[in-house]
């Protein structure tokens, strides 16, 4: 199960960081490349999502689910 939710992340990050940023954070002519402004937005959504996955609504059902 780790090195699934590991493979998951490490997928989303490289398509992130190949594919995503690429052309959507391309900001020539104010300063240089986004690398600081879509990584920061990057890694505080995936910061919000984990901290929203343990969430005590979450705890309770996956409890709830798995209970006997």
């Amino acid at each position: 199960m780790f090195g699934f939710i590991l493979a998951l992340n490490a997928s989303g990050w490289g398509i992130y960081i190949l594919v995503i940023m690429p052309h959507h954070f391309d900001y020539r002519g104010e300063g240089g490349p986004g690398l600081g402004v879509g990584l920061g937005v990057a890694v505080t959504a995936w910061f919000l999502g984990f901290r929203h996955a343990f969430d005590t609504d979450h705890i309770s059902c996956i409890d709830n689910t798995t209970a006997s």
